[in-house]
C-alpha cells in the first residue's frame, strides 16, 4: 500500500496520454504543436480560439505534464535522428 500511495497519478496519467498522443502524431501525421495545445487545452481553462496559430506554447506545455511528457519524447526522438 505504501508504493501505491507513493504514485504520482497525474504524472503517470501525463505520460499515458503522452504516449497516446505520440502514435497520433506518428500515425496520423498531425503537426506536433496541435497535439501540444489538445493536451495543454485538456487541463486548462483555455478554449482553442484562444490560442492564436503564433502563440507560445512555452508556459502551457511546462504547466502540463502530458505536454512536457509528450515533447521531451519528441525531442529524443530528434535527437536519436542526428
Amino acid at each position: 500500500m505504501d508504493e501505491i500511495d507513493q504514485i504520482d497519478f497525474e504524472d503517470w496519467r501525463g505520460e499515458v496520454r503522452a504516449l497516446a498522443a505520440a502514435i497520433a502524431v506518428d500515425e496520423t501525421g498531425i503537426e506536433l504543436r496541435t497535439a501540444l495545445i489538445a493536451l495543454a487545452r485538456d487541463a486548462s481553462e483555455h478554449r482553442a480560439e484562444e490560442i492564436s496559430e503564433n502563440a507560445d506554447l512555452t508556459a502551457w506545455v511546462a504547466e502540463r505534464p502530458g505536454a512536457n511528457a509528450l515533447l521531451r519524447q519528441a525531442l529524443r526522438s530528434w535527437l536519436r535522428q542526428l
